[in-house]
């Protein structure tokens, strides 16, 4: 009986430490997304206070797209299932920005504001809050 403890212990204790080891590899390739996230955001400040001519909102479209591409990389380079969601999340969110952007420069915007941003900010600021809480180095 008690070695049935005794390895059950060791089983446990060698997943949870398992379990860290890949959270740590994990971060590892989620944090550098925050300051790329942080430059990207500068850039499109820049651009969005211009005069917002078409080629201005297709190259927002286009930093974004990349964005998501490169979030989506992470995601598939990530061991923890709920960290690889948080990432497909917040790629969706790049992503559906970026529809946004196209959207806006072929097309005046919808009376009532645009369902598209509205759902890529709030899946972007609830994929970095999850993320954040999981990797603290995740600086946006």
């Amino acid at each position: 009986m008690l070695a049935v403890v005794i390895i059950g212990a060791v089983i446990a204790t060698f997943w949870t430490l398992r379990s860290t080891h890949h959270t740590q590899n994990d971060c590892a390739a989620i944090e550098p997304l925050g300051p790329q996230w942080s430059a990207m955001q500068q850039s499109i400040a820049k651009l969005g206070s211009g005069p917002g001519d078409t080629s201005d909102l297709l190259k927002i479209a286009e930093q974004e797209s990349a964005m998501s591409d490169k979030i989506r990389a992470a995601a598939s380079s990530v061991t923890a299932p709920d960290l690889e969601d948080q990432l497909s999340k917040w790629a969706d969110g790049a992503a559906l920005s970026a529809k946004a952007q196209r959207d806006a420069a072929t097309a005046p915007a919808p009376a009532g504001g645009d369902a598209d941003t509205m759902r890529a900010a709030q899946l972007t600021f609830d994929a970095t809050a999850a993320l954040g809480k999981s990797c603290p180095n995740l600086h946006l």
